[in-house]
């Protein structure tokens, strides 16, 4: 299946179709902004991650094996 069908048929399963779109809103906001926490996570780890290594690989360079 896919997700347009899916996004089209969800709101009719909820008995009121008007409490289901907002439902579904709602629920769209709350993962949106669990992605972006996720997301900015990932790319600080990354970064830090990074500058960690660049600056061992410097020491290691400047005063031999650690």
């Amino acid at each position: 299946m896919e997700s347009e069908t899916i996004a089209a048929e969800l709101p009719n399963l909820f008995p009121d179709r008007k409490v289901g779109v907002v439902f579904l809103r709602e629920l769209n906001y709350i993962y949106q902004n669990l992605f972006i926490v996720y997301f900015l996570t990932c790319l600080m780890t990354g970064i830090i991650g990074g500058v960690l290594y660049w600056t061992l690989e410097y020491l290691t360079l400047l005063y031999g094996e650690l």
